[in-house]
């Protein structure tokens, strides 16, 4: 789409300027093959020159034309090297590289989702499915990699943090799935059309917002390897429990009064759960910080 863009931006202002490009090319040389070939020559230095010129405008143009995947994740793992396997502290460097790599995306995918139930926006349903299933590939291709770095001579310490990792990656993957049963729910609210009041849907993202801190957290404490900061995750999950419980129980006073729908107050529950249980594997990711590092 470029190049034919490229050419025709050339000839509709070659047209626009025929008289005195036809002037310049007949100056060139008295020989026609040689005018020809000048005139082909001029033609797209002239066309790359206006083209440079005005190159971002030009950009933005392909990509409304030809839009591409700018949000697609990277397939497969980045950092996994099986060279570095001879040399467990590189190979463990990298492991972590990844690990870190795939909760950035089950965060992502977490706050998608959340955007899908908050705004009925189903447009992020084939990007939060494709990152679920990336998210999956890399939790085995980490246990892959970990699980062959275990037949090399490692230390004790070396030994404990390829366990942490490996069930770190099984947390991350678990909080996948929960992302995407959220989207799911957000899926049967949009197409059933579903009556949310602004209530709920304010408790919905409250307890989202908690539930993100907490990710966010654990990345770095995993990442910077703090155990105060993995301290803080741990006790923070009490406050998710007891924000999960509170709501569960405004939420069945409200089905009491009749004041919400049966069946959107079923998804609502639902959805209580399923947060509550992300912030449980958050959790686990710490205290693989505390104890094996």
């Amino acid at each position: 789409m470029a190049h034919v863009l490229f050419n025709i931006t050339g000839v509709v202002l070659a047209l626009l300027l025929l008289e005195p490009f036809t002037s310049l090319i007949l100056k060139t040389s008295d020989e026609v093959p040689r005018q020809v070939a000048n005139l082909h020559t001029l033609f797209n230095l002239f066309n790359t020159g206006v083209v440079l010129l005005f190159l971002k405008g030009f950009t933005r143009i392909v990509c409304l034309l030809v839009p591409g995947p700018e949000d697609a994740a990277q397939i497969g793992p980045k950092y996994l090297d099986k060279r570095m396997l001879k040399s467990p502290a590189a190979a463990i460097s990298g492991a972590k590289r990844e690990l870190l790599r795939m909760a950035g995306m089950a965060q992502e995918m977490l706050g998608d989702s959340i955007k899908v139930f908050l705004t009925n926006d189903t447009k992020r349903v084939k990007h939060i499915e494709q990152m679920e299933d990336l998210i999956d590939d890399l939790e085995k291709e980490i246990n892959i990699y970990l699980s062959e770095l275990s037949q090399s001579s490692l230390t004790q310490q070396e030994t404990r943090i390829i366990s942490g990792f490996m069930s770190a990656a099984n947390d991350l993957e678990r909080i996948g799935d929960h992302a995407k049963n959220i989207m799911q729910l957000g899926e049967l609210k949009a197409e059933d059309r579903l009556p949310f009041s602004d209530t709920a849907l304010q408790e919905v993202n409250s307890i989202y917002q908690e539930t993100d801190r907490m990710m966010a957290k654990v990345i770095r404490a995993l990442e910077d390897e703090d155990k105060k900061l993995a301290r803080e995750v741990m006790a923070e999950d009490d406050n998710i429990d007891l924000m999960e419980k509170t709501l569960r129980q405004r939420h069945i006073e409200r089905i009491n009064n009749k004041s919400c729908v049966p069946h959107a107050g079923v998804i609502y529950l639902d959805l209580l759960s399923n947060l509550e249980r992300i912030a449980d594997h958050a959790t686990n990711i710490a205290q693989v910080v505390l104890e094996d590092f």
